[in-house]
């Protein structure tokens, strides 16, 4: 079929007509060429990008009829040569240069920037942090009504006061806040600090929670004081840092420490302005290929005063709390009753049959991408880093697949944040994605009404859990469906070195069934080789699947080319408690059963995996690590408080046999 094949190109012009030799200058002005070519085509439309930096003035947006292909054609908008070894490297930024640098005594540049108020700034294509000051408030702190009174005079030295914003993390133990200062005021003993409303009192409506198992006294701030401070002058400590001044309004100056060889007149700073850099609605038969999305800005807490993050994407922004009441001999915690989700930078909404292939998703000042109302897409092949919130989020979509692709370095802001999420979605693929380096969960798929049949299929997740706890390298909340033939499937993933002090591997929680655990397990070889698909060149076959976290560790023969090193072994959790439970650290449990009597584990042979429940199971035993044995029965050894292996356990999966004494585990010493 013939194909039609328009360019674009920083060197372009918008009159031209967006030939090979005479370019269109912006994708905006292809896109008109495309609306005036769609309702007549009889083969593809391709928009070819030259190299370079296109600077977008205003977002990408496919909201009309004409975007779409038509006629079972499709509409691409790639990088030049995609897919060949002469493919040229192309970004969309939604950033602006910054001009007018000048060096102080101290080393530090400044610029004037106008009214902007950016989040993130970029430097020579490397993100630049945000000034911070890790060691909290000075002095002896105390909380009050409106705020934080120090006995340090020291934050009365600190210019714009303003400008700064708390950070909470572990404010629930899979939270972190952040909440912006309003002013700050004092004399020659003492220090108020006075926080931004009405923020500062959400915050403490949101997390307002009492303690009382495993013989707490019910205390919980998470309020308390802020463990770090952002944003200011005062702390650009470290080269790589910036802050920015709005001490005069309309007049704001940016200040930069720079990097070692960086200089004024050789160095570009980008600071990210747009909101959005691509978005569709209502449009089918697009796909974007190859292209680098860059350098886009969001500033909901600086809008708002703060970011109320209670769990994943989910945040308070407007509306009331719901207080979850687990008894008065456990506590209470209050959650969002309308929650908000964190936007993203490219947003595809109510869209079929567009496909997202090779791209790379970078310094981003909300999430990567979200999908939402969808169906038919297809996310794969692509890189996600550098990004303030998650890297790939679905919900209330159907046939989704997000297969092959490589994420790290997510969360970057918005610690919560997971590297993949899927929300009551249907039919969703999760598959051969390689999620490494990532602040909470790895993979997170949370079921509804209208949750069924996701596949989680042979992912490899490394390093999650960097920052917050409570979460797993895959995490599943909810029913999943409502019987096992529309559940979910998770088989043949690998998730190794959760890192903080009470994660898992596999986590199971809030209510989760209709879960099935498959299948053998391996230890992939590189992402770029998978993505071609089948196995790639040096990948083992495991006999087990090690769900990894180098506090347990499975002592086993040596693999091909692992030269005896320990596996790590499984630890995670299937828990199965009521919808107010709240997660992590010492708090306790609710009650409920934790039994795996809806997750069916089959086909591992006498293989360890990360399913570890707490709370009543059958008479009431604690299930700690779990033994999936080849016939499909669950071995268990019985944790104390302590964490200490007892001495009884039970079979879990077989309501029939709860309370059989467990057959001694025998497989490499696992208990």
């Amino acid at each position: 079929m013939p194909e039609n094949r328009l360019y674009v190109s920083p060197d372009g012009q918008d009159d031209w007509p967006g030939t090979l030799d005479r370019p269109f200058a912006t994708p905006h002005a292809a896109q008109r060429a495309v609306r005036a070519l769609t309702a007549e085509m009889t083969g593809d439309i391709v928009v070819a990008f030259r190299a370079g930096v296109h600077h977008l003035e205003e977002p990408l947006t496919f909201d009309a009829r004409a975007d779409s292909g038509t006629h079972g054609f499709r509409v691409t908008y790639q990088a030049h040569g995609y897919g060949t070894a002469d493919q040229e490297k192309v970004v969309l930024s939604g950033g602006r240069e910054v001009a007018g640098w000048s060096a102080g005594a101290d080393g530090v540049w400044t610029a004037p920037i106008g009214e902007r108020e950016p989040r993130r700034l970029s430097v020579d294509g490397r993100p630049a942090a945000r000034a911070a000051r890790t060691t909290g408030l000075p002095g002896s702190v105390t909380k009050t009504a409106t705020g934080y009174v120090t006995d340090s005079v020291e934050p009365q030295s600190w210019p714009d006061p303003a400008g700064l914003e708390f950070v909470y993390p572990g404010v629930y133990p899979w939270s972190e806040a952040r909440l912006s200062v309003a002013a700050i005021s004092g004399d020659g003993s003492s220090t108020t600090i006075t926080m931004a409303q009405p923020a500062f009192d959400n915050a403490k409506s949101l997390y307002d929670s009492k303690w009382y198992g495993a013989g707490g006294d019910g205390a919980w701030d998470g309020l308390a004081a802020p463990s770090v401070l952002e944003n200011n002058v005062a702390f650009l400590d470290e080269p790589g840092t910036f802050a920015v001044d709005r001490s005069e309004p309309g007049r704001h100056v940016l200040h930069y420490r720079p990097r070692s060889g960086e200089e004024i007149g050789r160095t570009t700073a980008i600071v990210h302005v747009l909101e959005t850099l691509v978005s569709a609605k209502d449009v089918h038969d697009i796909a974007l290929r190859g292209l680098t999305f860059a350098e886009a800005n969001w500033p909901g807490p600086t809008r708002t005063g703060g970011y109320l993050h209670y769990h994943g994407n989910s945040r308070h922004e407007h509306g009331e709390f719901q207080k979850i009441d687990m008894g008065a001999d456990v506590g209470y915690v209050h959650v969002p009753a309308e929650p908000t989700q964190l936007p993203a930078n490219v947003f595809l909404d109510s869209v079929s049959r567009m496909v997202l292939e090779g791209n790379h998703f970078t310094r981003l000042g909300a999430g990567g991408l979200a999908i939402d109302g969808s169906t038919d897409v297809a996310v794969r092949g692509n890189v996600f880093a550098e990004i303030s919130g998650s890297g790939i989020a679905v919900q209330n979509s159907t046939r989704v697949t997000v297969e092959d692709n490589l994420v790290h370095h997510i969360g970057t802001e918005y610690r919560g944040s997971p590297a993949v999420l899927v929300f009551a979605s249907e039919e969703t693929t999760v598959a051969h994605n390689e999620i490494h380096d990532v602040p909470h969960n790895g993979i997170v798929i949370t079921g509804g009404e209208r949750a069924r049949g996701t596949q989680v299929v042979g992912n490899l997740v490394e390093r999650s859990m960097g920052a917050l706890m409570d979460g797993g390298g895959i995490y599943l909340s909810a029913p999943q469906g409502s019987s096992f033939a529309g559940g979910t499937v998770v088989r043949g993933n690998v998730i190794r070195d959760v890192l903080t002090s009470y994660n898992f591997g596999l986590y199971a929680d809030y209510g989760a069934a209709w879960i099935s655990v498959i299948g053998e397990h391996r230890v992939p070889g590189r992402h770029a080789d998978r993505a071609a698909g089948g196995p790639a060149a040096g990948e083992r076959r495991l006999p087990r699947q090690l769900l990894g976290r180098p506090a347990r560790r499975l002592r086993g023969p040596a693999q091909d080319g692992d030269r005896g090193r320990e596996h790590r072994a499984a630890q995670g959790n299937l828990r199965r408690g009521g919808q107010g439970r709240p997660r992590g650290g010492r708090h306790p449990r609710a009650g409920g059963t934790a039994c795996l009597n809806r997750s069916s584990v089959e086909g591992f042979g006498d293989a360890e995996v990360s399913l570890e429940a707490d709370g009543e199971c059958g008479q009431g035993l604690l299930v700690g690590r779990t033994l999936v044995r080849g016939d499909g029965l669950v071995e268990a050894a019985e944790l104390d408080q302590n964490n200490a292996l007892g001495d009884s356990g039970l079979v879990c999966d077989d309501p029939a046999r709860r309370g059989d004494p467990v057959v001694p585990a025998q497989a490499g010493g696992l208990l």
